[in-house]
Formats: structure tokens, sequence, C-alpha cells
């Protein structure tokens, strides 16, 4: 039963919100929702930081935890809220008190790399349609300059496959006394057995595969059909971010997850993401 009423409480919260940030904003219908849609990532980030009201005018008390609050819950995806579970709605009202904690709030910031840009690709190799992900974060280049740079790849294409299926496959321990004349065997007939003749602590890194394709004129990235974005500042939370392209008041860039993880699993969280696990 106090699951249910917390849930409930959590559901009027959200309503409230939204309901009275539409009156704020005037009485033209299509005017509301143009301004409630979250357009961009740094508006994103703006009304998650509370630094900026929905007309774009400055706040000018940030440590308003219960109006920061509203906008937090504002930028959930609504879906997400409305077909989860009583525990998981604990764990985002959770995620929400620790955030606007006035003692220590949680602020996220373009500078920072504490975030990861996963991208979903359309590419074609060889000629031949495929997928992969990218995974990039900001670099500082200099003073106030920053970049994008990827940090780790992932998808089928770039992955190593057969690796050690086959025993037999390898450099014989006589091939020195033969000034290893079958090394050419390596780019040839067995090509796809190559990582046998590797060390058997050697991985695949798939960054060096997807450089080597593109290096090579091999692969060619067509188009980015999806992004998400992985924020690590919150602590003992991770979060997701994605775009919702609908004709709704809660549209836009939204939290689509909310996770909560020790500092720990949150390292292992952010190396799966970068290694591809």
């Amino acid at each position: 039963m106090k699951k249910k009423l917390r849930a409930l409480l959590f559901f009027c919260l959200l309503s409230s919100c939204l309901s009275a940030q539409t009156i704020e904003l005037g009485s033209g219908f299509n005017e509301n929702r143009l301004k409630m849609r979250v357009k961009q990532v740094d508006e994103f980030m703006e009304r998650f930081n509370y630094e900026k009201d929905l007309r774009g005018n400055p706040v000018s008390n940030r440590l308003d935890a219960g109006v920061r609050k509203k906008y937090i819950f504002s930028l959930f995806n609504e879906d997400l809220l409305r077909q989860t579970n009583d525990s998981l709605l604990e764990v985002y009202a959770d995620f929400a008190n620790v955030v606007t904690n006035i003692h220590k709030p949680t602020y996220i910031d373009f500078t920072d790399n504490k975030w990861i840009a996963q991208c979903n690709c359309k590419v074609a190799c060889n000629g031949k349609a495929s997928n992969i992900f990218v995974f990039l974060k900001p670099e500082k280049i200099r003073e106030y300059e920053y970049k994008w740079v990827i940090v780790g790849a992932g998808g089928d294409l770039l992955t190593l496959q057969p690796a050690r299926t086959n025993p037999g496959i390898m450099i014989s321990p006589t091939e020195n006394e033969l000034n290893f004349m079958n090394l050419p065997r390596i780019s040839g007939k067995d090509n796809k057995d190559v990582v046998n003749y590797m060390s058997e602590d050697y991985t695949v890194n798939p960054v060096t595969v997807l450089n080597t394709l593109i290096y090579t004129g091999q692969l060619k990235i067509e188009y980015v059909n999806k992004v998400v974005y992985h924020f690590f500042q919150a602590p003992g939370y991770v979060f997701k971010v994605e775009h919702f392209e609908r004709d709704s008041d809660n549209a836009g860039w939204l939290i689509s997850g909310v996770m909560r993880l020790s500092q720990s699993e949150k390292e292992n969280y952010r190396n799966n993401i970068i290694n591809y696990k």
C-alpha cells in the first residue's frame, strides 16, 4: 500500500509540474509545446542544472530544491514512468533527491569527461550494409576548447571471427629453421583465422579494426540513426538521455533510464560500454 501511495504521489507531482509549466507559458497551445520541448542537449543541461527557466531566463535561486526537483521530473520520459513498477519509481524519486541535494547538488556540463555519447551508425563495408556503435567523450584541446573523441566501438563487423576456433592453425615451432617461409599464409586462404596466429593474451580492439577499415577505404559511415548519452555525474547513479520525437509536451531530449550503481559498478558499466560488452 505504501509503495502504491508513493507511486501515486510521484505521478501527481509530475503532473502538477507539467500543468504548472504549461499555465506559466501562456495560452498558445503550439507555443507551449515548443517551449516545453527539450530541443537540444545544451537545453537539457540547463534545465537539469536549473540554470534557466522554460523561457530561457536565468534562474535567480538555483538552490531551490523543490522547484529544481520539478524540473528534473519534467525531464523524464513520461512513458517510462507510466510503464514501470513501484520499486523503480522509488529509485527515480531518490535520484531526484540526490541530484537536488542543497548541500551537494549534482550538475552536468559539456566540459567534464563524466558522460559518453553512444552513436548507432549505419555503415557500408565493402558494399554491404551493416550497423556499428561508436562511443565518444569530450576531450580538452586547450583552455575553453574541446572536441569529441572516439573512445570505443562495437558491432559484429568490428569483431574478428572466428577467434581461435581451429587449434591446428598456427605457426609451427620449426618455422624459424625455415626462415618463417610459411608466414605469407596468414594473409592467404586462412586469413579469417588470423587471431590463431596471435599471442594468448592478445585481444581484438574494435577501435583499431574501425580505424583500419576506414583508413583502407573499406568502410564508410553513412549516417547516425540514434544517439544515447550516458551520464555518470550523480553520486550512486547512472542515467541515460535519448531523443523522443512526438506531438507532446514531453518531447525532445529526455531521461530514458536511471540505474542505482555503486562507484565500482559505475566504473564497470562505463568500461563495458567503451569495450562493448
